[in-house]
């Protein structure tokens, strides 16, 4: 499966949850999006795409997979689930498996789709929580 169909699959579920009333961001899990999102690249903007070498982009979908997990550790629930659904999801960019030549341009436009979802749910989540 793609990594951005099973980003989009983690982000549904938790939309339909958050939808029905069975989550919402806590304080914590506010500043733990917060400080997600600060340390996350922001997504490509709407215009031609930026160029980068191929090595550069894995190393920007490696270290979005590492603030991913380490986000996921600091918080629990729902939160804390989606954020180590997300990072496994991109964990084959983080175990050296894949080296950068090796990652087609495919996979890695994949992966950085998936990025852009995961950075939009959590914009929106922060966004719709009522916080200041």
């Amino acid at each position: 499966m793609a990594v951005a169909t099973r980003i989009e699959l983690v982000i549904h579920s938790v939309e339909q949850g958050r939808r029905a009333g069975r989550w919402r961001l806590t304080i914590h899990d506010y500043e733990v999006v917060c400080e997600l999102l600060g340390k996350l690249e922001r997504p490509r903007p709407a215009g031609p795409p930026m160029v980068r070498s191929l090595a550069e982009r894995t190393v920007r979908l490696r270290n979005a997979a590492a603030d991913l997990a380490c986000a996921a550790m600091t918080t629990h629930g729902e939160l804390a689930w989606m954020l180590s659904e997300c990072a496994t999801a991109l964990s084959p960019l983080t175990d050296g498996a894949i080296h950068p030549y090796r990652l087609s341009p495919a996979e890695a436009s994949d992966a950085e789709t998936a990025l852009d979802q995961i950075q939009a749910f959590l914009d929106s989540a922060e966004r719709h929580s009522g916080r200041p």
